[in-house]
């Protein structure tokens, strides 16, 4: 992986995706004159009453969480669903030397929840957990990390705030434990799914300097790379459109971290088009609604 960001480079990188992101998805707050920037500001109560309704309609009223990820792999494990993989990758509970701890009320076997994304051997069972924690320090220590702050100037409420705040019935919120990433911090974009893509895409590309592309299970490590950001969608945390500005980083960044980043590029994008089921809700039913048509715009020229 390189060496990007620098420290001018990326504050550039920030700052242009910040004015793209106010324009086409949601808008940057004004903490000095405490108000919304961007033209999308304009219909934001509009655009996110119908994103909402949207969710509840193709997602949480089918329950979605209780279905099974298509894995594209014959695990030796026994297959978990949506929610299962959810908590797991919900919770948090780290001692001193990083290792997380599964909460035992839900049985989380220790092979798939003593590191962050090691319930990947899910979806392929060659999977270990040193590699997956390899590239997990070396990007989120570094990188991913830093995008944090566009939660901070964005300031968008939970899912679960706002159907109190616009009247929409029927989403469904769930967390972990006690113990979660899910807490007050702001949506957007989505943590989860920015790190999903770049760790499954870091994963592709290490394991294939080693091994060669050929014996890498490309479609099973990259299902679980998109599944990682839709289940935030599934679970009532976090809005299509966080997930938009996510997918957009993902594929931009990884055109800076990786030395193949044309080849990781093309496998995020898609990844996203042919195995995310929030791609398909956002591309089947947003199109004919006039408030959304910027943010699908915004992904059809980046996704």
């Amino acid at each position: 992986m390189s060496g990007w960001p620098k420290n001018k480079s990326w504050e550039k990188y920030i700052n242009d995706r910040t004015e793209e992101f106010a324009e086409y998805l949601w808008p940057k707050w004004d903490p000095v004159n405490r108000k919304w920037e961007g033209a999308a500001a304009d219909k934001m109560h509009e655009a996110t009453k119908a994103e909402l309704e949207i969710c509840v309609r193709e997602l949480h009223q089918q329950d979605i969480l209780q279905a099974f990820p298509n894995t594209h792999a014959a695990s030796r494990l026994s297959p978990k669903n949506h929610l299962w993989h959810y908590r797991v990758e919900d919770f948090i509970g780290y001692d001193d030397t990083g290792i997380a701890h599964p909460p035992q009320e839900y049985g989380y076997d220790t092979a798939t929840a003593t590191r962050p994304f090691s319930n990947i051997v899910r979806y392929d069972p060659d999977q270990n957990a040193d590699d997956i924690w390899e590239v997990f320090c070396d990007l989120n220590g570094s990188k991913v990390k830093g995008t944090f702050q566009f939660k901070l100037t964005f300031q968008r409420p939970r899912p679960y705030t706002a159907t109190m705040i616009l009247g929409v019935d029927g989403v469904k919120h769930h967390t972990a434990t006690r113990h979660i990433h899910t807490g007050g911090h702001p949506a957007f974009p989505s943590g989860h799914c920015l790190q999903g893509l770049l760790i499954s895409g870091g994963l592709i590309h290490q394991q294939a300097e080693r091994l060669g592309l050929g014996a890498v299970n490309v479609d099973a490590i990259m299902q679980y790379g998109v599944d990682f950001g839709d289940r935030r969608v599934f679970a009532g945390v976090h809005y299509p459109t966080d997930n938009i500005a996510s997918w957009v980083n993902a594929v931009l960044l990884s055109g800076e971290l990786f030395d193949d980043n044309k080849a990781t590029q093309a496998r995020i994008k898609h990844a996203i088009r042919t195995h995310s089921r929030v791609y398909k809700v956002i591309n089947r039913h947003y199109r004919d609604i006039d408030v959304l048509k910027p943010a699908v715009a915004y992904m059809d020229k980046h996704i």
